[in-house]
């Protein structure tokens, strides 16, 4: 009976702390400029880098467009209007979406490593645009249909940090928030999360992400 028992807490002890995580997109899967940062787009604006930056984060055009209450031809004319942009809409579309790289580390570790060893969901959770999901559709389809869920701020009218994104994944994904993790690269959308109940990790590169899975008991498939 005392090997038994010995033998159940040894299993407890190896399986996962964690049954999902909740994974963010942007500079955790991909890599990307900002936008006032990205010369192909800044370089045809008749205004400064920092009116671009105050226009990206401090205006509601953007963030409209992440919610899905702007289109992306909405967005085009109001960047001409706001921003003096001189391209035409092809232009706009290449400039303000191709701006990714995927980071290959990460991905590999997750869906290779991590995801086949362990009984784990992984649902996305990202602020995006209806535009940059269209260039990440067609470049790395496998990021999206890699997770089991995918919530996305232009498709649920919602972004983070808003407490009613993590209730909506939570709700979707059938996740128990205290054995959820989330990952993001921003600390006021862990903050967020753990107001829901949810564990994080505040994303700073693979190796930090790594410990703190293999803290967690996970294994990797190799």
């Amino acid at each position: 009976m005392d090997d038994k028992l010995a033998a159940f807490r040894e299993q407890k002890r190896a399986e996962p702390s964690f049954h999902t995580i909740f994974c963010d997109l942007g500079r955790v899967l991909v890599h990307f400029p900002h936008l006032h940062e990205h010369e192909p787009f800044y370089g045809k604006c008749a205004v400064s880098q920092e009116e671009i930056r105050q226009f990206v984060f401090e205006k509601g055009d953007y963030l409209d467009h992440e919610c899905g209450r702007l289109g992306t031809q909405a967005l085009f004319e109001n960047v001409r209007k706001q921003l003096g942009y001189s391209g035409d809409f092809d232009a706009f579309c290449r400039d303000f979406g191709n701006i990714f790289t995927l980071n290959q580390e990460v991905f590999g570790y997750l869906f290779w490593q991590v995801k086949p060893a362990n009984d784990v969901q992984l649902v996305m959770l990202s602020n995006l645009g209806e535009l940059h999901y269209q260039y990440i559709s067609y470049y790395w389809p496998g990021i999206f249909s890699n997770f089991r869920r995918v919530l996305l701020s232009f498709q649920e009218g919602m972004r983070k940090p808003d407490e009613e994104f993590f209730k909506l994944a939570v709700k979707r994904s059938g996740a128990y928030p205290p054995t959820t993790l989330f990952i993001d690269d921003m600390q006021v959308n862990c903050d967020a999360a753990e107001k829901c109940g949810i564990k994080t990790h505040l994303f700073d590169g693979i190796q930090g992400l790594r410990a703190k899975l293999a803290a967690s008991g996970f294994s990797t498939s190799f």
